[in-house]
């Protein structure tokens, strides 16, 4: 662990106060998943829920004991739901089988216990992942691959929802609603899983950019590809302040960008040093978002050593 700066306490951001009242509020946060084994740390059983319980609230007393204000839980990791979802199945990781629900509902549990420590608690959402190569899943009638199997895209490393499809943004923000509107988060925040880790060919989604083209467009794939990703931010970002206005939106992306002169002066600002990966690997342009102001935070995520370059 030596010289590694492992990123809890994440960013600051801006209240959403009138101009002649804005203050800056410090955000302490810490992400919490049940992916890595955080919290729960296993399927939630009958047998073991009151012990889940009491290891999560031990964790939010730790946190509020060290001053943490938010957490960041993971409601959804692939595709599925950590939460009583209308859309999809529940999670494995918190019931132990993809499409059966766990003793308890582990989001409505640590949004109480976290109000009743003055934490706020974020829903952290990945967009479009589904899953890696070898496992489409399929156990449950929820799955995509049983549904909707034309909504996947898969490479050599991942399949993802695919960003090109009106209907599959359509159904990012219909499950982003259904979060907000059932539980009491205080906000919303995505990590980077836009376009397939690793890179897609563009022959992968050919047709549809060429329907695209046929229809008058004319960016190129590249460019349509990040346009696809900003107008589902967009309209998540939309649905929220029509629907709950007070819940925050971010987003955690990778954590260099614009490190092309040409990208750079596309926003006004010095070329960024290090590797920027997720413009032309996963089609994430955060720029894009915080200059159209689709976002109300961003928390990038530095994962280097304290020192030495940027180079992801």
């Amino acid at each position: 662990m030596k010289n590694k700066l492992i990123l809890l306490v994440l960013l600051s951001t801006l209240v959403a106060l009138p101009l002649t009242a804005q203050v800056k509020r410090e955000q302490r946060g810490v992400w919490m998943s049940a992916y890595v084994n955080d919290w729960p740390s296993g399927a939630i059983t009958e047998t073991n829920k009151i012990q889940m319980r009491v290891a999560c609230q031990r964790m939010l007393d730790t946190l509020a004991a060290n001053n943490m204000n938010v957490v960041y839980f993971h409601v959804r990791a692939m595709a599925d739901a950590m939460y009583n979802s209308a859309y999809e199945p529940w999670s494995s990781y918190v019931s132990g089988k993809r499409g059966v629900a766990p003793a308890f509902d582990p989001l409505e549990f640590i949004v109480a216990e976290a109000h009743k420590r003055g934490i706020e608690l974020y829903a952290w959402v990945n967009p479009y992942r589904y899953g890696p190569k070898t496992n489409l899943w399929g156990d449950s009638p929820l799955d995509y691959i049983n549904t909707h199997p034309d909504w996947l895209l898969t490479t050599s490393y991942e399949t993802v929802l695919n960003p090109g499809i009106p209907e599959v943004r359509q159904r990012v923000v219909d499950v982003c609603r259904d979060i907000i509107t059932k539980y009491d988060v205080d906000g919303l925040v995505f990590d980077d899983y836009f376009y397939n880790q690793g890179g897609s060919s563009f022959t992968l989604d050919s047709a549809l950019y060429n329907n695209y083209r046929r229809a008058g467009g004319t960016m190129s794939q590249g460019d349509w590809r990040r346009d696809n990703v900003n107008q589902m931010v967009a309209d998540v970002n939309a649905m929220i302040k029509s629907t709950k206005s007070w819940v925050r939106f971010g987003i955690g992306p990778a954590g260099v960008c614009c490190t092309s002169p040409a990208q750079a002066a596309q926003y006004g600002v010095e070329p960024s040093p290090g590797s920027d990966w997720q413009y032309n690997q996963i089609y994430s342009d955060p720029m894009a978002w915080i200059s159209r102001g689709t976002i109300d935070f961003m928390s990038p995520q530095i994962y280097w050593t304290t020192s030495g370059n940027f180079d992801e």
